[in-house]
């Protein structure tokens, strides 16, 4: 989801007035107690925009989603008010959560390409690997010599 969707930095004026209703939404899903406001959904939008431009609107949703399951780090509270201290505290233990599994799929990767390498190479691609080290270093050289 990272990198698949789109982020609120490429925004258009009409996509970020939909994401005011989203967020309205969203504090209605968290139980906030306030209802809020068409003014402060806007300043928080344009807070969202400003400070975590890099998430996309599902990455949000995912945050807040996380939020009211528990996965998140127990001391963010709202208290009972949807402000953009509780969205900043929201998303910043998101982005924590979500590093430390982009970091885990990508050493996942990273070991995966280290085993593919170790296999065992077909005499095929020994000839190949031959070649191109014959061609790339001892011709290179020679040829920069005789030059």
């Amino acid at each position: 989801m990272h990198n698949t969707t789109t982020k609120i930095r490429n925004y258009k004026s009409n996509e970020l007035n939909e994401l005011v209703l989203k967020i309205v939404k969203l504090s209605v899903i968290c139980g906030i107690r306030e209802p809020l406001d068409n003014d402060m959904a806007r300043f928080i939008v344009k807070f969202i925009k400003d400070e975590f431009k890099d998430f996309s609107y599902e990455e949000i949703e995912e945050a807040f989603t996380k939020y009211i399951k528990g996965s998140l780090n127990e001391t963010v509270n709202d208290y009972g008010i949807f402000s953009p201290k509780f969205v900043s505290s929201v998303l910043i233990d998101y982005k924590r959560l979500r590093n430390k599994e982009l970091a885990l799929y990508y050493r996942f990767l990273e070991e995966e390409r280290l085993k593919e390498q170790s296999k065992p190479k077909t005499i095929e691609e020994l000839e190949q690997i031959e070649n191109e080290l014959l061609e790339n270093v001892l011709f290179n050289i020679y040829n920069k010599a005789v030059e």
